[in-house]
Order: structure tokens, then sequence, then C-alpha cells
């Protein structure tokens, strides 16, 4: 995503993707739920805008680039990146904004014509799964492996006994976190729908948690004060929707088995493009050695 700054003063944001991304994006179900978004409630997310051919999908052919691509160009939101703001106050408004989403969701119908992709697998779209279908000795032992292998079958578990009901599926964001919320005069716009894909709440929820414990910046509040605010701010609109204790925490786990497997994929000189420019092993084992800790403490 870039900014785009015309000569008028206005300002835009330009996202570009490869065509072949469309395995894992679903522009069209994203520009669907934005739409009834603007349409319905106050939540105002990005607003696309349309090309010459009317057309909010632009397909582009950059010279020199291996493939098309995927190119909408939105009104640029205005406001401070949450990421920068992460207070237990703004991440309490920021369980409420995610709760709000769900309300939408449950009623909103997509046409017809699109396709249901779902969140019921470890990897999504066209990621290769290397984790287990490979051996890693010097990142996953014996030892570490069979651990990872109970939590990826709890994760299973958890993850069919959510599918096989199908009360309360819904398209759900599968991305809202810290730095694609923005806070503007005291209220929340979520940005970047791109990932938004059919699931469960809990599911959305889950993510949201994940990334703000993985990748904030939680000082000086640290990341247990502000994911109790999270609760706090959902439970304003909608009971919680954790349906048993550990349910959440065993769906973050699966986030970061899908972790696990993009390291190996991309960071490792088995898999990598270019084994020279790998980092070092000795990081990727002490990834591996933190997973392998939390993961026990799961079980």
């Amino acid at each position: 995503m870039v900014r785009v700054d015309a000569d008028d003063g206005r300002r835009f944001a330009l996202r570009s993707r490869p065509r072949s991304d469309r395995v894992f994006g679903d522009v069209p179900l994203e520009l669907a739920w934005t739409a009834a978004l603007r349409r319905d409630t106050d939540i105002e997310p990005p607003e696309p805008v349309p090309g010459l051919d009317g057309g909010l999908v632009q397909e582009v052919d950059p010279p020199g680039a291996p493939e098309p691509c995927d190119c909408v160009l939105f009104n640029w939101v205005p406001g401070t990146e949450l990421a920068k703001r992460l207070t237990p106050e703004n991440v309490r408004r920021l369980g409420v904004l995610s709760a709000r989403l769900h309300e939408h969701a449950a009623t909103f119908r997509p046409p017809p014509a699109l396709p249901v992709r779902t969140l019921d697998r470890l990897t999504r779209g066209g990621e290769r799964e290397v984790l287990f279908s490979h051996e890693h000795p010097p990142f996953l032992p014996p030892p570490r492996r069979a651990v990872f292998e109970r939590v990826a079958e709890r994760f299973r578990r958890t993850v069919d006994a959510l599918y096989a009901d199908p009360a309360g599926r819904r398209v759900i964001h599968a991305d809202l976190h810290h730095e694609n919320v923005k806070l503007h005069r005291g209220r929340l716009r979520p940005l970047d729908f791109y990932e938004v894909i059919w699931g469960y709440p809990v599911q959305a929820v889950s993510l949201t948690l994940y990334d703000l414990r993985e990748f904030a910046d939680s000082r000086p509040h640290g990341y247990a004060a502000l994911r109790d605010a999270f609760p706090r701010g959902y439970t304003s609109r909608l009971p919680w929707p954790e349906q048993h204790t550990g349910q959440i925490d065993t769906l973050i786990a699966g986030r970061q088995l899908r972790r696990a497997n993009w390291v190996l994929q991309h960071e490792t000189a088995q898999f990598a493009a270019d084994p020279s420019k790998v980092p070092d092993p000795a990081a990727i084992v002490w990834f591996f050695e933190r997973l392998e800790i939390e993961f026990r403490a799961l079980l």
C-alpha cells in the first residue's frame, strides 16, 4: 500500500497485489462487504475510487514484472496508526470495533456468485506446507517435532469442531490488527480488508490478539493490560466468542504454526529462493526453541 498525493491536494492509497495472490486475498468479497458497511453503519472503511472505465479493480501489467497486478485505489483515511497509540483505552475501542464488524457480518449476504473460502486449514491460499511434510533436524529435532505435532492436532480438532456447526459462520476481517486501524478524532477506522474470508468471530479475535502479542510495541502498559482491555470493549456489544477455556490460545498456537511454516519456507537454505540471503540459522533455532516452550505450556 502506497500513498498517492494528487496535484489538487487529495490523497489516496494505492494497493497493488500480484494476480497470483488471488488465492490468498479476496478483492470482490472485500469490496462487497466494505460497500455494505459504508451503507449500513458509520464504521467508514476505505472507499475505492473507480477507474476511467468505472471499474474498481484495475489489472495492470507493469514493465518487467513477472505477472499482472490487481490494483485498487482507495480514498485516503486520515488519522494516526493505532500502533502508535496503543493504550488500554484504545485497545478497548478496538474490541468494540471488532464486535461491530461481527454484528454487521452476521446479517451481511455477499453476492451469490462469489466463491466461499474458509479459514479451516493451518495454511492459507497458495502457501506451501513444509513444516510437517519434510524433516528439519536442526530446527525440529524429534522431541520438539512431537510437541509441534500435538499442537497441530489440537488446532485441527478445534477448527473441525467450529466448522461442524455452521451457526455463527460469517465473513470476518481476519487481519484487524494495530497497523490496520487508524485513530482519528477519537474514532477507530479499519483498513485493508484484503484478507476477508468466511470464518468465526473467535478466529478473528484470535488473529487480532496474536498480532497484538507478537508484533506490537506494548510499552509502557504491557501485553497483559492490552489483552485484558480488548474483551472489555468486545463484550460491551457482543458476548465473548470463546466457547471454552483455551480455545483462543489454541487458535493463536495454530497461527504460530503457520508462521513457523513460513519461516522454514522463506528463511532456511533448504527452501529459500536465494539460500545465500537466509538469516543466521542460530536465530531460527532460537525461534523454534521459544515456540516449543510456549507449546509445552499450552499442552
